[in-house]
């Protein structure tokens, strides 16, 4: 007889590590990524190329990109390639980042014979109608007119001019204005200086058989990508700030009932030795629902909906940041609890309790990623766009085991507490 009073018996894991991809090369030179696993007959093919809107001269050309790839190719209007993705249950988006940019594409594995040829002529022959893309700019123009006036953003950009200098990339956006400017030819350069100018790498997971790779070299491995005759769009190497003193930078937004808080620090590379040990520590102070700050300015005073910290990064560094909105009249207080929740973890031992529920989230997250082959390959895809290492998940997962409390209050002071601070303030001063 089942007994149902004695709970069974739990263990944490012993080891995680992300599983190894094949590697090979297609006919047109371009680096193929492989990892088959899985029972569903399903599979993620997705391409990254190393240039993404800090790159490119005109940014919102390559956001409208994104947004005019599957609009029509090879003879084919944007509804048909639309239908034929819609009949095979197949999902495509193209998108850019800071510093890369991706195209996926999602399909069930019967229907690759159809999918995959009309992937490659997405990425190789896009038409970029003109009619689509006047639609489609006033929408993308439209949507940025009224984030614009969101504290938030306002605070996200005043923060990024004040620590990196308003002329640095890390420091620009996509206006309304630019998007509205773009045109058909700005369009065609950038798809053959970026997509077809430089070979991006292939990685494809799921349930991957022979019949699937074949394909795969028949179609995308017979673009010519880097024999466009033009010059390549080449990633910028930044460089992380430098800040030496405090500085408070204010936004005013007449009639807005919120202020939005952004607090930024210069932060460690991902390749830091002491980067594990920092994302543990901004986790406990603001990365999870009953993190510190969560539990200091949403649970005691009410001042916040949600606030939250974690690393804003790029490939050769980024920044530390916590961020919140709350109203108007709360903001100084609000500075000044976060000032007090990073002096105590900085001065005070964290409970053995609290450092193990910190702990298992962390765990939890990074054993999340071996649940299917698709988020393995999602991960594999972001470590290979910032230059990480094939052993950085088990060693993260050692570094987390193995941290202490003396090493919380370590990386608390030295990177959080002791650390130059921009803090913007967006909203209504006067209210």
């Amino acid at each position: 007889m089942l007994d149902r009073t004695t709970p069974p018996l739990t263990s944490g894991f012993r080891s995680l590590s992300l599983p190894d991809f094949s590697r090979s090369t297609l006919p047109n030179g371009v680096e193929l990524y492989c990892y088959s696993a899985g029972e569903e007959p399903v599979a993620r093919i997705a391409m990254i190329w190393e240039g993404g809107l800090l790159d490119v001269e005109k940014r919102a050309a390559l956001v409208m990109l994104g947004e005019m790839l599957a609009e029509g190719c090879a003879g084919l209007s944007g509804k048909q390639v639309s239908d034929i993705l819609e009949t095979n249950g197949a999902l495509f988006r193209a998108q850019s980042s800071r510093q890369s940019t991706l195209i996926t594409l999602n399909l069930l594995n019967h229907t690759a014979p159809a999918c995959l040829p009309l992937l490659a002529s997405i990425v190789a022959e896009p038409t970029f109608p003109a009619d689509t893309l006047e639609s489609l700019k006033q929408k993308e123009a439209t949507s940025r007119e009224i984030t614009l006036q969101k504290p938030v953003f306002q605070a996200n950009l005043l923060a990024a001019q004040t620590l990196y200098g308003a002329e640095n990339p890390l420091a620009g956006y996509t206006s309304p204005q630019a998007i509205r400017r773009v045109d058909r030819e700005d369009l065609v350069d950038v798809h053959r200086r970026l997509i077809l100018g430089s070979k991006p790498a292939v990685f494809v997971s799921g349930k991957v058989d022979e019949a699937m790779l074949r394909l795969i070299s028949d179609t995308l491995g017979r673009i010519p990508f880097g024999d466009t005759g033009a010059e390549p769009v080449k990633r910028l190497t930044l460089h992380n700030a430098v800040l030496h003193n405090d500085i408070t930078a204010r936004k005013q937004i007449d009639g807005s009932l919120q202020t939005a808080v952004r607090i930024e620090m210069p932060a460690i590379s991902a390749m830091h030795p002491h980067f594990d040990a920092l994302t543990f520590t901004i986790a406990l102070l603001g990365g999870y629902f009953g993190s510190r700050l969560m539990s200091n300015l949403r649970e005691d005073k009410g001042y916040t909906y949600g606030v939250s910290a974690w690393i804003d990064r790029f490939v050769e560094g980024g920044s530390t940041v916590i961020a919140c909105e709350c109203d108007n009249r709360y903001s100084a207080d609000v500075r000044l609890q976060i000032h007090k929740e990073i002096e105590r973890l900085a001065t005070e031992a964290v409970p053995e309790d609290e450092l193990e529920t910190v702990r298992n989230l962390c765990i939890s997250e990074l054993a999340s990623v071996l649940e299917s082959p698709l988020s393995i390959a999602t991960y594999a895809e972001q470590a290979y766009t910032y230059g990480i290492p094939r052993d950085f998940f088990a060693r993260k997962f050692r570094n987390i085991m193995a941290l202490t409390s003396a090493d919380v209050k370590q990386m608390a002071r030295k990177y959080i507490l002791d650390a130059a601070k921009v803090t913007a303030l967006a909203g209504n001063a006067d209210a």
